[in-house]
Formats: structure tokens, C-alpha cells, sequence
């Protein structure tokens, strides 16, 4: 019986090793552009998870029950704050604290801080430095120590690392219950002028430890959005969990139909199964857009333009800079499909206003 029981227990380990890792994904209002779309396609891709979309409600609902680990994305910290609410900003609270693990990114890493505002989850002892950098959106370097490798698996030495906005750490006093360490740091400056008012050499860009039972990864930048420091996001889930994760974001297919996103106002769980789907399906190629493509020229190469239903505020605030743009898309002849709030930007010149993301979905093959 003794026998039985203790090979009754390798095998549900086993099981248990080999099971996908539940991971939840915030993608209310706050959580937004190519950061969060970067995440939401990522982690489906990932035979190693079994993902699940939240937003504010969600979390309030007890959603993070039975999750292995929460990700918070890019975006707006405030925002997400706000959609969270004090009992959802709680609820992460108590799920780290009796052992869940977080991961967070940008406007993600920025909710933990241990600053006085009613918006924080205050639980990593650092603070944004009030002369944090402006702008970005661009490739900066991090330099990881030998002591992330060590914890992490991620190769000590410089990365490549998107940077948007993100807040430049500074150490608060200690927080109960609570053990921080620097593992990456910048070593490099924003090239544009005007955009920083303090150096970011040497400042903080990459925190793990621990925080009650449950362990932190943050860091300020997006390592979600290039594939060559993805090795830091496969280092974080190693941290957090003991699992790397593998990603099998499809390959361009000949003859697909490309497909942008836009991804600026994008919010929502169901806007980001739509975007799921999409990545999914064979006879597309999907690609995030946000104005600096689009200003830029990338709709020249594409054959179509979802416009998701998403957040009306920042729709009004960011869509205007490109509708000119989309205009001419149209009039050359390029398909634009919208839903919800999306919809109520189609071109002038024709688009298919459709009733749901699925409805979307069908409307570009």
C-alpha cells in the first residue's frame, strides 16, 4: 500500500509539472497598445499556458483564485488602477501575499510601487523618481548582473529592451514582509533630446523577490515586444515558477491576407480573445499597429485594419493623428472591419461595421 501511494504521488507531481500553467492577463482599460497586444499574442502561443483574460470585475470576482501567475501589462498605470478599484487592488495584494506570483512590465511595474498614492499595490520597496524620462519607444539597453542569471537563467550582459515611458526606480525605505533585488540595470541614455531629465545609467530597470509567500518579476521596460529579449520574459516565468516557457508565435504564410491591429485604445476581454483568434487563424498574418506605424507608412502593407472596440476616451485622444491616414488607406482600396466603440471611426470612404470581435473575425477571411 505504501508502494502504491508513494508512485500515486510521483505521478500526480508528474502531472502537475507537466499541466500548463495558469496564467491570467489584465487587459481592462489602462492595459493598452502593442505592449498588452504583445502579451495577449505571446502567451496563447505558448503550449506551456492555459491564459485567461481579466478585467477590473473579473478581479474583484476572485478570478486570481488557482492562478500561477498574474500578468500586468503596459499601458497607463493609473487606468488600470482605477478598473481595478480598491478591492481589486486588494485582491492582487492578498493573492501575492499568500503566494501567487506577479509579473509586471512598464505601467505593470509602476502599480507595485511603494508610493503614497491610492493607486499602488505597494509591495516592491521602490518609488518613480519624479524626473523619470519622457517618450521612447525604442530599443534601449539592460544589463543584466551575474546574480539575475543566477536566479533567472537570463544571460548576464546587455539586452536589447523597448522602453516607453517607464518609471525610473529609486529605493523606498523596506516593506514588511518584504525582499527585493536589482538584477538588470540601464546602461544607456534616450538618444532623443529634450525627452530625459536625469541620466538612466545605473538605475534600477529589473526587480525580482518576494513579497508575504508569493514572488514579484517587474521591470520598466517591454520585453515582451522584441524576440531578441524575450529570453527575459522566459527568465521571468523561470523565476516566478521554475517553468520556461516555450512560444510559438506562427511564421508569415504565403498568400495570407496582413492584417493590422490598431492597438492604442484596445481593451477588454473580449477584444483580446478577437485578437487571439486572429493570431490564430491560417489565412491571416497579423501584425500590432499603433500611430507611429501607421504615421509612418506601415499601412502601405497591409490588406486590412481591425479597429477593436476599446477605451472611447483614448479612442477621441489618439485616433484623430491617424484617421487621415486610414482615409487613404480606404480610398486605395484596403478593407477596414470594426466593432463597438471601433466602429464609430470607419473612413468615410466604406468599412464593415461589425457586431462583436467573432463577427469581425469573420468579416476578414
Amino acid at each position: 500500500m505504501r508502494v502504491c501511494t508513494a508512485l500515486l504521488a510521483i505521478l500526480s507531481a508528474a502531472a502537475a509539472l507537466a499541466a500548463p500553467l495558469r496564467v491570467g492577463v489584465f487587459v481592462d482599460k489602462g492595459a493598452r497598445s502593442n505592449g498588452c497586444a504583445a502579451w495577449v499574442r505571446l502567451l496563447t502561443s505558448s503550449p506551456d499556458f492555459d491564459t485567461t483574460f481579466l478585467d477590473g470585475p473579473a478581479v474583484r470576482g476572485g478570478a486570481l483564485e488557482g492562478l500561477d501567475v498574474l500578468v500586468m501589462p503596459g499601458g497607463h498605470s493609473i487606468v488600470e488602477s482605477e478598473q481595478l478599484e480598491e478591492a481589486g487592488r486588494e485582491a492582487i495584494r492578498r493573492y501575492i501575499r499568500n503566494g501567487g506570483r506577479y509579473l509586471g512590465t512598464c505601467a505593470g511595474c509602476s502599480l507595485t510601487l511603494n508610493e503614497p498614492m491610492a493607486t499602488r499595490l505597494r509591495v516592491i520597496p521602490f518609488s518613480r523618481d519624479p524626473k523619470s524620462p519622457r517618450g521612447g519607444g525604442e530599443a534601449l539597453t539592460m544589463k543584466v548582473t551575474k546574480r539575475g542569471e543566477e536566479l533567472t537563467g537570463i544571460k548576464a550582459g546587455n539586452h536589447p529592451v523597448r522602453y516607453h515611458n517607464g518609471p525610473m526606480l529609486v529605493p523606498t525605505k523596506p516593506l514588511k514582509d518584504a525582499e527585493y533585488e536589482v538584477i538588470g540595470k540601464w546602461n544607456c541614455d534616450l538618444s532623443e533630446k529634450g525627452t530625459n531629465s536625469v541620466s538612466m545609467f545605473g538605475h534600477p530597470a529589473l526587480v525580482c523577490g518576494r513579497y508575504g509567500k508569493g514572488r514579484v518579476f517587474v521591470t520598466a521596460g517591454h520585453p515582451e515586444h522584441y524576440p531578441r529579449s524575450r529570453d527575459i520574459v522566459v527568465g521571468g516565468f523561470r523565476y516566478l515558477t521554475g517553468v520556461a516557457p516555450k512560444f510559438e508565435l506562427k511564421s508569415r504564410s504565403r498568400g495570407a491576407t496582413c492584417v493590422g491591429f490598431y492597438t492604442p485604445p484596445m481593451a477588454g476581454i473580449e477584444t483580446a480573445k478577437t485578437l487571439a483568434a486572429l493570431e490564430k487563424d491560417p489565412a491571416l498574418d497579423v501584425v500590432a499597429v499603433q500611430n507611429d506605424d501607421i504615421t509612418a507608412g506601415r499601412l502601405e502593407h497591409l490588406d486590412a485594419l481591425v479597429l477593436p472596440d476599446g477605451d472611447a476616451a483614448q479612442y477621441e485622444k489618439v485616433y484623430p493623428e491617424v484617421a487621415p491616414y486610414v482615409e487613404a488607406f480606404a480610398e486605395r482600396g484596403g478593407t477596414t472591419v470594426a466593432w463597438g466603440v471601433g466602429a464609430k471611426h470607419l473612413p468615410k470612404r466604406g468599412g464593415t461595421a461589425a457586431e462583436d470581435g467573432m463577427h469581425a473575425l469573420e468579416a476578414l477571411r
